[in-house]
């Protein structure tokens, strides 16, 4: 079983921001050092939360830190990115940390929300600039000195790219990328490159069906077993820990930490979080399952518990490791745990950091990712050939 750490508190006041971004530092170096997997971090923009905003700033402060483990990006929002640029960040960012980097990418998040504006997009166009830059991006890292001048000219970038890209990544063919999604064709897209893919909150099931078709459809593209296995356990789905020495303990600070989140409809609903997360949803309509978002026409009740389900592992530490197990007799092993859940309470934080690290990890047998294989190094010539 493979966890990785999932670092992004909310900072509610500018006062918070240099002891958020501090904390995450610490405990991304603690967790390397208990034997986490991964460390990964995220984008986020005028919200409040991962005031670092710029998570390769985050990769190029710990690369020299982190050991054997890790670095991911959880998640960037390409079509928020000049992609040659991002390119060239996410290469620096691989050669620092030594190919040890899975760059998750999406098209951002949907509806209402100030990101794409202040990007100069409309939300209807995430979709086409994320495969238009995209597009650009694995060109970008594909580039060679020897070939023609790659010229960028589409409705979102202008730009040349002549002779290679500098500096060249560690790892041969560029940065692995990742592909965070829950949609179907876009997860097709993914395994059709061979590129691991990361799922957002669904129910354990569904995530269980959503990587067993991925591994299918990576092996069916033509890639040999070595490499659908890498492909595998570099693959994830998030789940919010919340951790206490007791359940009961544990479900009080939910409620504190996530029961008045606006997914979740408590006007319609009144039951407790543990209540929603312990009822049995085998007896509902699949359709209403897709996810753990309400919809106007879903049923809150049944809508509640999804979101509770598909977003919280809480409990004592041999709770939390008997239901990180449970993941893991499902098929799916790797999860991306998050304990700064919420607005930024530093000691709560750092306990749930210490009870997941000092008692969780040791009893499911986290294991670190293995290193890169020699056909995933670059030759060592320096020109960015292969």
């Amino acid at each position: 079983m493979h966890l990785s750490l999932f670092l992004g508190p909310f900072s509610r006041t500018p006062d918070d921001d240099a002891a958020v971004v501090n904390l995450c530092l610490e405990q991304a170096v603690e967790a390397a050092a208990a034997g986490i997997a991964m460390v990964t971090f995220g984008e986020q923009h005028y919200s409040g939360y991962e005031p670092y905003t710029n998570p390769f700033m985050m990769a190029a402060r710990l690369a020299g830190d982190l050991g054997d483990t890790w670095f991911g990006t959880t998640i960037i929002p390409l079509p928020f990115h000049q992609p040659l640029r991002l390119a060239e960040s996410a290469s620096v960012a691989d050669l620092l940390l030594r190919g040890r980097f899975v760059m998750g990418t999406s098209m951002g998040r949907g509806g209402p929300v100030p990101d794409y504006a202040n990007f100069g997009l409309e939300p209807s166009q995430r979709k086409d600039a994320f495969e238009s830059k995209l597009a650009v991006l694995t060109a970008a890292f594909a580039h060679r000195p020897s070939d023609p001048p790659l010229v960028v000219d589409t409705p979102y970038d202008k730009g040349v790219l002549n002779g290679r890209l500098v500096p060249t990544s560690w790892r041969a063919g560029g940065p692995q990328i990742a592909i965070g999604s829950n949609t179907g064709a876009t997860l097709a897209m993914a395994a059709a490159r061979g590129w691991p893919i990361f799922l957002g909150p669904c129910l354990p099931t569904d995530a269980a069906a959503k990587f067993a078709a991925h591994r299918a459809a990576v092996a069916a593209a033509g890639f040999d077993a070595a490499h659908v296995e890498r492909v595998a356990a570099r693959s994830l789905v998030t789940r919010n820990v919340v951790l206490a020495e007791s359940d009961d303990e544990a479900w009080a600070l939910a409620e504190q930490m996530m029961g008045r989140t606006f997914w979740v409809d408590r006007n319609a609903d009144g039951r407790s979080m543990r209540e929603m997360a312990e009822t049995d949803l085998s007896g509902h309509d699949p359709a209403l399952l897709g996810g753990p978002v309400p919809g106007p026409k879903k049923n809150p009740y049944v809508a509640n518990s999804v979101f509770a389900q598909s977003w919280l592992l809480v409990g004592s530490p041999d709770t939390v490791a008997r239901q990180i197990k449970e993941y893991e007799a499902l098929g799916i092993g790797h999860l991306n745990v998050r304990t700064t859940v919420g607005a930024f309470e530093p000691e709560l934080m750092t306990r749930m950091h210490r009870l997941l690290l000092d008692e969780v990890l040791p009893k499911v047998g986290a294991e670190r990712f293995p290193g890169l294989t020699p056909e995933e190094v670059r030759s060592a010539g320096g020109d960015g050939t292969e």
